[in-house]
């Protein structure tokens, strides 16, 4: 019924840690960028996290500078960008590494999800809403409420469908991550 899996589509990738690397960091860790050329997955080395960069016709990932520490990484649309949370903020890095970017505030980031216009959707709280803020940064702003009546407490790991026009993410109620 569901067809032959050659004709599908489907692209399998392993991508397998080198030595010093241990497996991936927890929540959203791994990222595809939107042409399927890049994956960014996060790390850990000497205990710290750290987000890798593989291309799809490389062998091996790479470490992306200025990524010390970080969790739950996402691409821009074009792909020259990797967004992260790090140190209690969401933050931009360009792919070749470099000196984090400040966007705004993340104490304890939840997902995030960077729509063609510029725009980013994140959780930057265990608990509360999705905001959304340009990628240049200002003052982010709620676009989802919380239905405490219902007991949901957390609005979380962002996702955009219909080309960025709808915004699908996870509801929590009660305790957890």
């Amino acid at each position: 019924p569901h067809g032959d899996v050659r004709d599908s589509g489907v692209t399998r990738l392993v991508v397998s840690a080198k030595a010093g690397i241990a497996g991936l960091g927890s929540q959203s860790s791994v990222a595809v960028s939107r042409d399927g050329r890049l994956v960014a997955f996060t790390g850990r080395v000497h205990e710290a996290s750290q987000v890798f960069l593989r291309y799809l016709d490389a062998e091996e990932a790479a470490p992306i500078q200025g990524t010390a520490g970080a969790s739950g990484p996402f691409f821009s649309p074009d792909g020259r960008w990797i967004g992260i949370f790090q140190e209690g903020k969401l933050t931009k890095v360009p792919i070749e590494g470099g000196t984090p970017q400040t966007i705004a505030d993340a104490p304890s980031g939840r997902g995030a999800v960077w729509r063609s216009d510029g725009t980013i959707f994140f959780a930057p709280l265990q608990s509360g809403p999705i905001f959304q803020v340009p990628a240049d940064g200002v003052t982010p702003r709620p676009v989802t409420t919380l239905d405490t009546t219902a007991g949901e407490n957390s609005h979380r790991f962002p996702e955009l469908l219909d080309g960025g026009e709808v915004l699908l993410f996870t509801v929590r109620t009660g305790g957890g991550f």
